[in-house]
């Protein structure tokens, strides 16, 4: 039974899939079908650039051996024979014993519409006058049936490039249309990326097209890699509500446009984080990967995207207050919480924000005991900026915490990271030991 893995970069969207292992003795065959059309009725909305997609990525394909199939300005029916046309070269190649490698790519309009009760994405077919969903539904190509006949056939690696979603789209139809693609949910096995954010279009300007072609020719690196540096030199030059993204499930190691590295670049484990916390558009998600791959090549891709997510709000939550040493001098080893506070600073603002002040909070608190507390703060953050915040616990009228002779630690500073994982710090002094358990969370 051959089993089958995937990659969708979509909007561009792209499937790799792949068998585990190549056959022993087979040869490999190339096959590409390319589709790109900018014919379409006023209602729809011409392009331009969609042919000019195609042929550089065509040129990319021939240097690295596929034979090509070009479809430009098909309507409803001619996409669907092309499609057919080359699912039976994919099983009589196969038939002939070779391991047959595809690539499909697509460049024209693209739409969801609502099919029982579920959005659908659909590529829309030149020359089709098509303004109602109905339409779009009888006349446009099924995404999701694309990828479910290539997947079946006898292919041992299928690549399916979707450069649509075009801004020149006139319409969206209906409330039940709209004009961007929505995310195909990953499963084993199966690698899912977009050029563009989910419900976002992108311009008629052939920048995915262009940086794809230039990437499938880069030697000695895997199908994976290829695609995530396709992914960073897109996202560089592209608006912040239409970054690309990936989700992943694994790809083979052999899988290689130009070339296999001699070494690994990339681990099936880090490929499946990666695409995560690209696919998650969250600070949290994106410094997780950083805190797991400290030594990952793509490091930069992941500051890239956080730089580009942009000012959002922060929660910091004191979660609990852990006592460690409880004034052992003292007669009852205890601490009068009503005189301690936590404040918060970031290094942006002026004055100090209270998370917590214990006036009304237990008397005696003795080693070993926790205070449940659960006060937030919200604040702004830029992640553009080099920033941080600072904690201090004081005590008010009485013993200082810590070894900060002004009655606690002043301006310790944090930095803003591990977004929605508990962090702790400690403040000692000769009497006292307090572990405070505080969280950021995105508001």
């Amino acid at each position: 039974m051959k089993i089958i893995k995937t990659l969708i970069v979509g909007f561009s969207t792209i499937i790799l899939g792949a068998a585990m292992a190549h056959s022993a003795n087979a040869e490999e065959k190339r096959l590409a079908l390319l589709m790109a059309n900018q014919d379409y009725p006023s209602e729809v909305g011409k392009l331009s650039n969609t042919h000019r997609d195609a042929a550089m990525i065509e040129a990319s394909l021939k240097t690295l051996g596929y034979q090509i199939t070009k479809v430009l300005d098909a309507d409803s029916d001619g996409m669907d024979q092309a499609i057919t046309n080359f699912e039976r070269a994919i099983e009589a190649e196969a038939a002939d014993g070779d391991d047959v490698v595809v690539f499909v790519y697509a460049s024209m309009h693209g739409a969801t519409a609502q099919v029982d009760g579920r959005a659908r994405n659909f590529l829309l077919p030149a020359k089709e006058s098509i303004s109602t969903p109905g339409q779009l539904i009888r006349k446009g190509i099924r995404v999701d049936h694309l990828i479910q006949g290539l997947s079946a056939s006898s292919a041992k690696a299928v690549v399916l490039v979707s450069d649509a979603c075009r801004n020149e789209l006139e319409q969206s139809f209906s409330k039940s249309t709209t004009k961007g693609f929505v995310p195909v949910r990953a499963q084993s096995g199966v690698v899912v990326a977009y050029a563009t954010a989910p419900g976002s279009t992108t311009p008629d300007d052939g920048l995915f097209a262009r940086v794809l072609a230039e990437e499938l020719l880069e030697e000695e690196r895997k199908a994976s890699f290829a695609m995530l540096e396709t992914i960073e030199e897109v996202a560089k030059q592209r608006a912040i509500d239409g970054q690309p993204y990936m989700t992943s499930g694994g790809l083979p190691d052999w899988f290689c446009f130009n070339k296999c590295p001699s070494d690994q670049l990339l681990t099936e484990n880090e490929a499946i984080a990666l695409g995560q916390a690209l696919s998650s558009n969250s600070i949290a998600k994106l410094q997780e990967f950083r805190t797991r791959f400290p030594q990952s090549n793509f490091l930069d891709l992941i500051d890239t995207r956080i730089a580009n997510v942009g000012p959002r709000n922060l929660k910091l939550t004191v979660k609990r207050i852990e006592c460690l040493l409880a004034d052992d001098e003292g007669p009852f080893n205890t601490v009068d919480m009503r005189k301690m506070f936590v404040s918060a600073k970031l290094t942006s603002s002026v004055q100090p924000m209270i998370l917590y002040d214990w006036k009304n909070g237990e008397k005696g608190f003795s080693t070993g005991d926790k205070l449940n507390v659960n006060q937030s703060i919200e604040f702004l953050y830029d992640p553009r900026v080099d920033e941080t915040i600072a904690l201090t616990a004081e005590m008010i009228d009485g013993d200082p915490v810590g070894d900060d002779e002004r009655g606690g630690f002043k301006d310790r500073a944090f930095p803003i990271d591990r977004i929605g994982q508990e962090q702790t710090f400690n403040i000692s002094s000769r009497d006292f030991s307090f572990n405070i358990v505080y969280q950021f969370d995105e508001g």
